[in-house]
């Protein structure tokens, strides 16, 4: 994935790695009250539980984003928010109605069939 910061376009973070940065945060100001820190999953488990995904897409507000980070956040509603590929059209006009996230002009891209293929879960 690119994480390069184009001109005029805001800084692309996948959702793993934004959780990351919070979590060393989090688990700093644990220690220094002297509370033992949650692990990483129970961490994510409890801001998903609380917060959703909106930090996360809320620190990608305005985001032009490439088919690359479209599928990144695409995925992360896949496993992390437990959504369907029939979702995918609500979820796109939702990205950009209330957080600005501008999908690629890329045919087929906001339908259900673009995506099949590229985020079907497997059945390893």
């Amino acid at each position: 994935m690119n994480n390069t910061i184009v001109a005029g376009q805001q800084h692309f973070i996948s959702y793993s790695a934004f959780m990351r940065t919070v979590f060393s945060e989090k688990v700093s100001r644990y220690k220094r009250a002297g509370i033992t820190p949650p692990t990483f999953d129970e961490f994510k488990s409890y801001s998903m539980a609380s917060n959703g995904l909106s930090p996360w897409l809320e620190s990608l507000r305005g985001l032009q984003a490439t088919e690359k980070q479209i599928y990144s956040i695409l995925n992360t509603y896949m496993k992390e928010a437990k959504r369907s590929l029939s979702d995918i059209p609500n979820i796109l006009c939702w990205l950009d109605r209330y957080y600005d996230i501008e999908t690629p002009v890329v045919e087929g891209i906001a339908t259900e069939a673009y995506w099949r293929k590229r985020l079907q879960p497997s059945n390893n």
